[in-house]
């Protein structure tokens, strides 16, 4: 957030809302992951990892509902919020599969079409995502933690990402990987490389394997993997979202963005809005 170029100029309130939007969708998918896997358990369509806005928490009886899942996010743990979801008995789907299920008008589908292939076809659709989604809804929810309590969270700071990445990349490369290797990968001095891994070794056995020796060796864990896979992920949404609307922006139509150099682009310079709109 401080580092992004896009970000790092914007109000504190609004870096505020950026940060809780972003810890609400780790949220979110840490939650639908864990209880029903990396897609849509309905049709398998959609994935967590590049489609997580699709997701959406259904009722198995709407007439039960006491709350707006989505509204938890911001207030309770992930543990607090899956106690909470159980009694309301739901599971989490993808959008087109829920749209299937709220169907308003079922009752008088038979008014609406002629076909009676049509009319089969979507009363099929209708109970299959009905039965499934009330098979799912069984499942416990008691395994869910709450990876995101302060005492797990530590200060993520840009240079701390150049090491993980320049490990991970390494790796990829079937490179031995050595505070020399992350040095030259990095552009870190080789002493600064050598120093951040003998400072912090205690707290990044969690996330980097140590094989000591003459080099020392280093080797990412799953948990490291998953770490850099989560930050590269969210890096290339935010890309993402600059790519598609920087289209609009006077200042990229009528010259070229200057938003790679130093002076920043002229709306965020200026520390008061984006030249378009992070908010969902």
């Amino acid at each position: 957030m401080e580092s992004f170029r896009l970000t790092k100029n914007l109000s504190k309130a609004r870096k505020r809302s950026i940060r809780m939007r972003i810890k609400n969708r780790i949220k979110k998918k840490y939650l639908i992951e864990t209880l029903y896997g990396n897609k849509c358990l309905i049709c398998g369509e959609f994935n967590t990892k590049d489609h997580i806005r699709t997701f959406n928490f259904c009722y198995v009886d709407p007439r039960r509902k006491t709350c707006q899942a989505s509204d938890l996010f911001n207030t309770y743990t992930c543990s607090e919020i899956a106690d909470i979801l159980e009694k309301e008995k739901g599971v989490y789907i993808c959008s087109n599969c829920h749209t299937v299920l709220d169907m308003d008008y079922y009752d008088i589908i038979e008014d609406i079409y002629d076909s009676e292939e049509i009319i089969k076809k979507v009363k099929d659709d209708y109970h299959r995502v009905k039965n499934r989604i009330e098979k799912i809804s069984k499942i416990s929810l008691q395994n869910i933690k709450d990876p995101l309590t302060k005492n797990k969270i530590f200060a993520i700071r840009e240079n701390v990402i150049v090491y993980f990445n320049a490990i991970y990349e390494l790796s990829q490369e079937n490179i031995n990987i050595t505070n020399k290797s992350i040095s030259k990968k990095s552009g870190i001095d080789y002493s600064g490389v050598k120093s951040f891994f003998f400072r912090r070794r205690d707290f990044l056995k969690r996330y980097i394997n140590f094989d000591i020796g003459s080099p020392t060796i280093y080797k990412l864990t799953q948990k490291g993997e998953n770490f850099v896979s989560l930050i590269n992920y969210f890096r290339r949404h935010f890309q993402t979202l600059e790519l598609n609307e920087c289209v609009d922006c006077k200042y990229r139509r009528e010259n070229e963005c200057i938003a790679n150099k130093p002076d920043q682009c002229p709306f965020i310079k200026s520390g008061t809005h984006l030249p378009f709109d992070l908010d969902e």
